[in-house]
């Protein structure tokens, strides 16, 4: 009987490690094409060096468009680092919309 027990409780200690739950209901993600949010919204750029571009001319975060909705693309070997003040720019700026590009990868 103790041995059921143990086993019971290894069990249920194994199913709630490896059960993830979300605390609140989230919506599937929605896919468009670049070329759609490019023409849509104004594109900020972060290139791999920190250097920060708005619509293909440098700027700074202090020379950042104050605009509600815009596009981020980011270098991949960016550090979040470097990309954490621009977030929190934006949204003190009044950003209430950031659609973050990324470049799809086939999955073999």
């Amino acid at each position: 009987m103790g041995d059921i027990a143990f086993l019971l409780l290894l069990f249920f200690l194994v199913l709630a490690i490896t059960t993830r739950t979300v605390p609140a209901p989230l919506k599937e993600a929605e896919s468009t094409s670049y070329e759609t949010l490019e023409k849509e919204y104004p594109t900020i750029y972060l290139s791999s060096s920190g250097k920060l571009y708005y619509q293909d001319e440098e700027v700074t975060l202090d020379t950042l468009p104050h605009v509600p909705e815009a596009n981020l693309m980011a270098d991949k070997h960016l550090p979040f680092g470097t990309i954490r003040p621009v977030l929190k720019h934006l949204q003190e700026n009044g950003v209430s919309t950031l659609h973050l590009l990324v470049e799809a990868v086939d999955v073999q």
